[in-house]
């Protein structure tokens, strides 16, 4: 994602500047002797290399203008994305001068031509200072880099992750596993924390956790998703959930934030449960209850007896979505058991309106009870707009007695292909299926 640059500057500069990494510390360089440009004149491209012209002579020796950068108060790091700002840059002219940002004498203007903050790599931005008719230049770098990585190796770093927030209960970091964590004998407090950042398991496990959640809309690594939050890389073994409220979840309880984007890629789930005596549990995320939302999952895996049970309104990956949201599922292989009285699905949860996308998913697994709002791709009974459902085959066994794939849900408009199923069980009617025989 690109975002506009802000060049504080008249000067009609175009050019690529390429120089080697700055430091913090002054780098001087010399000048040319010329008059000061105005919006309107063309100037000629400023590089690293110092030039110089007399400027006027004293005793036979000539006077030249140089600047010198104090980069230590500037920000040189950036997230891809992020606006760039020269704010804290000091610079100085070689008669000791402090020029001040702006177009005229004494000043000085930044050049960021070439820059791309939505790029990761490094990059030149260059300064033109001005003082008494003459010009110089010098320049300082900057690095754009995919995140700036917090890395979690012990119980202790990833408890901090899971209360680290700002005043508003947010945290937009980028955190990183190094290590398996084992949660075993831990005890576990409910996180307050809003994430929208990035959480990247880099391959590593989260194991033999034992959680009783004390609040609602609760999860074992965030209370909350938000904005683009990123959960990836990421495998759960053996984390065992409970709780006597609503919503509850392994990564999340809850996305609730106007037009948030979540991620969710290469997840795997083995030999856990998650279990409330109220409504809105799920594997991964259990709801997002006021505002509409996007959410996809990408190569998730559930398998070796994980299994979920609510009361109602509950799913397999997502408990709950609402009207207007959409919710992707794609590349995926669910093995788990499903429990619920009522209004849910094994995919999606319960479907208050929500578009869907499923795609290249194999189910295995069973419902038990359900009646018939609940089916193993959505269920609710709200009437939905728009669903692809595609490359979908289920193994598993429906005790709810609605649509085998749909539960009592509804859509305006159902792209479907190449979907199988091999047990119709207890379901009253199955569409956009075909059912999988000896002979077949």
């Amino acid at each position: 994602m690109k975002k506009s640059l802000k060049v504080l500057s008249a000067l009609a500069i175009a050019a690529a500047a390429t120089a080697t990494v700055a430091s913090c510390s002054k780098t001087n360089t010399t000048s040319t002797q010329e008059p000061t440009p105005s919006a309107s004149q063309p100037v000629s491209t400023p590089t690293s290399t110092p030039t110089s012209t007399p400027s006027s002579t004293n005793g036979g020796q000539q006077e030249e203008l140089s600047i010198s950068l104090d980069t230590t108060a500037v920000k040189t790091q950036y997230i891809i994305g992020q606006e760039f700002s020269a704010e804290g840059l000091v610079v100085t002219a070689s008669d000791g001068t402090v020029l001040e940002q702006g177009i005229g004498d004494k000043t000085y203007s930044v050049i960021t031509t070439g820059v791309q903050i939505g790029t990761v790599g490094e990059y030149t931005v260059t300064i033109v200072g001005r003082l008494n008719g003459k010009t110089a230049t010098s320049t300082y770098k900057i690095t754009v880099v995919d995140a700036i990585w917090v890395d979690i190796n012990s119980v202790e770093d990833f408890m901090k992750m899971r209360s680290d927030k700002d005043e508003n209960g947010y945290n937009d970091k980028s955190y990183r596993l190094t290590a398996d964590i084992d949660l075993k004998d831990v005890t576990i407090e409910d996180s307050a924390v809003i994430f929208r950042g990035t959480f990247d398991g880099n391959g590593h496990t989260i194991k033999n956790a034992s959680y009783a959640a004390g609040t609602s809309k609760v999860g074992l690594l965030f209370k909350q998703l938000a904005a683009n939050a990123v959960v990836k890389n990421v495998r759960f073994f053996n984390c065992n959930l409970t709780s006597k409220e609503e919503s509850i979840a392994l990564i999340a309880g809850e996305i609730n934030e106007k037009e948030s984007d979540v991620l969710v890629q290469n997840v795997e789930v083995s030999m856990s449960t998650v279990e409330t005596d109220n409504s809105y549990a799920a594997v991964l995320i259990a709801r997002n209850e006021t505002n509409a939302i996007n959410v996809t999952f990408d190569r998730i895996t559930v398998k070796n007896f994980t299994s979920v049970k609510c009361t109602s309104y509950g799913g397999g990956l997502y408990g709950d979505i609402l009207g207007g949201s959409s919710i992707k599922v794609i590349n995926s292989d669910i093995d788990l058991t499903f429990t619920t009285s009522q209004n849910g699905s094994y995919l999606v949860g319960r479907n208050r309106g929500a578009n869907i996308d499923v795609e290249n998913v194999i189910i295995r697994g069973d419902i038990k009870e359900g009646k018939n709002s609940t089916g193993y791709i959505t269920g609710g009974g709200k009437a939905c707009k728009n669903a692809i459902i595609k490359n979908v085959l289920v193994l598993g066994t429906s005790e709810a007695t609605g649509n085998l794939l749909l539960g009592n849900s509804t859509f305006d408009a159902m792209d479907a292909s190449n979907n199988y199923y091999v047990n119709q069980g207890s379901a009253s009617a199955v569409t956009n299926a075909t059912q999988i025989t000896a002979a077949t």
